[in-house]
């Protein structure tokens, strides 16, 4: 079986991450999404008055119900401390050894590989599957890739969609009322915005 892993904060989970899993169905296939929300993420800090890890994970439920083959894994919430891919991926791999698993990077990301945890053995064990964040950055992302191929045989794969730039602490400030409503209406999925108004999530407070 081949397994699409797509982890993220996900905090919240907006019209843009909904686009990236629906993508991964449209270019490579996967047998099944796995969605994992991280508990601790490694590389930033939680925004202030954030939903608990348990939350948000409920609200990717509410967030990918409509994406074909998407599962929403608590594999990172459950686990201590902070939420290292290649942990994720070895606890995986002993889950489903059967399994080959395709890694979810957004362009940031990639860039910043040589900065993870042991990103040597995180290509070992998985292929990458890069998406667009930013207009025009897809040349760069040719020669990275590239690179790691050339240098450690990974296998990646850049695809060409076009990006859905959408940013998370946006949605938080239009949360709290610092930029207009329309933000949260458009990039929101109405179960989502709901849930997070009935919790009072990100309101008042300096943004992470």
């Amino acid at each position: 079986m081949r397994t699409a892993i797509y982890g993220g904060t996900f905090n919240p989970p907006h019209r843009g991450h909904e686009r990236v899993a629906r993508l991964l169905n449209e270019t490579v296939r996967p047998d099944r999404i796995l969605i994992i929300p991280a508990a601790i993420p490694p590389l930033k800090q939680v925004a202030a008055n954030s939903p608990s890890p348990e939350t948000r994970m409920e609200l990717c439920h509410l967030a990918f119900d409509n994406v074909p083959g998407a599962e929403i894994s608590a594999i990172e919430i459950g686990r201590d401390g902070t939420s290292f891919t290649v942990d994720t991926l070895e606890a995986l791999r002993a889950l489903y050894p059967d399994d080959s698993f395709l890694l979810t990077v957004g362009s940031d990301q990639l860039l910043q590989f040589r900065k993870w945890r042991r990103f040597e053995d995180i290509l070992r064990m998985a292929e990458l599957v890069v998406f667009s964040r930013e207009e025009g950055d897809r040349p760069v992302l040719e020669r990275e890739a590239e690179s790691l191929r050339r240098e450690y045989g990974a296998s990646v794969f850049v695809a060409g969609s076009e990006p859905l730039v959408i940013s998370s602490d946006e949605i938080r400030r239009a949360v709290r009322g610092e930029l207009p409503a329309e933000t949260v209406n458009r990039y929101l999925n109405p179960a989502v915005r709901d849930a997070i108004r009935r919790g009072g999530y990100y309101e008042n407070h300096e943004s992470g």
